[in-house]
């Protein structure tokens, strides 16, 4: 077996020499173990790596996208349509889920109409406390944001392009999932994200191969009326291009010319 190398990853090594060691403790001896051929040993690593594989791909694989945190979730400005859930703990015959209305007020019997387009929901918490505090004594309210009228829109290389409801915060990898995942074309690497919260268009290129890999990323959270785009590899482009090119020049037996970056 001198002109024999097998390259095995660590886990795979482990499983070959525990078959080595069980073959060994089983009775087939050191003698007949040297007398296999470098083919047998070869059939043997093959389908170790094949049998190991799965296992290391499990421990390649990237873990899912983190959750927004309840904090991030806090900072959520309401807007218009959206519905929220008020409680007071003390006095459960105030509680209300009440949509904001189209001006931005909120309608509660035991505070009246409030104005709360563009409140988090620690201010707009402590608006209705102060103000139910006139007719009740240290209310304790809790506010959550039930459901959000905002939306954002998912364009470019994935399954299925268009808006997805910011029911509660949402990053961009999120969103694209919500519309169905990338496409096979999809260049991960620059996706651009367009952001109109602070008044003219702003955009900004983010980097959601490296976040799957669990890289810390900023800018990944989606704020209201942003539109992301995911564009094509490069690859992705020029296969476009050539297919566009051979449709029209070319018998239907070159239509299958693709280009794959080795070949470049």
């Amino acid at each position: 077996m001198s002109g024999t190398v097998i390259a095995l990853c660590p886990c795979r090594r482990r499983l070959f020499m525990s078959v080595v060691n069980a073959t060994h403790r089983s009775g087939l001896g050191r003698s007949r173990l040297h007398g296999m051929t470098s083919l047998s040993f070869l059939a043997l690593a093959v389908g170790l790596a094949v049998l190991g594989s799965s296992g290391c791909a499990k421990r390649q694989v990237a873990p899912p996208p983190v959750a927004p945190t309840e904090s991030v979730a806090r900072e959520y400005h309401v807007q218009p349509g959206d519905v929220v859930d008020v409680k007071f703990l003390y006095h459960p015959g105030e509680n209300q889920r009440l949509a904001v209305r189209p001006d931005g007020t909120l309608a509660l019997p035991i505070t009246g109409d409030l104005t709360v387009m563009g409140l988090t929901v620690n201010a707009l918490e402590e608006l209705i406390r102060t103000t139910a505090a006139r007719k009740l004594r240290e209310p304790v309210v809790s506010v959550t944001i039930a459901e959000t009228a905002a939306r954002a829109y998912i364009g470019g290389e994935v399954t299925n392009a268009g808006f997805v409801q910011l029911g509660k915060p949402m990053d961009v990898i999120q969103a694209i999932f919500e519309r169905g995942g990338f496409k096979s074309g999809a260049d991960m690497t620059k996706v651009t994200v367009v952001s109109r919260s602070s008044g003219a268009p702003a955009a900004r290129l983010v980097n959601l191969e490296a976040a799957v890999e669990g890289e810390p990323i900023d800018g990944l959270m989606l704020a209201p009326d942003d539109v992301v785009v995911v564009p094509k590899t490069w690859v992705a482009t020029a296969n476009a291009w050539v297919k566009s090119w051979l449709d029209g020049l070319t018998p239907e037996v070159f239509k299958s010319v693709r280009i794959s970056p080795t070949s470049l």
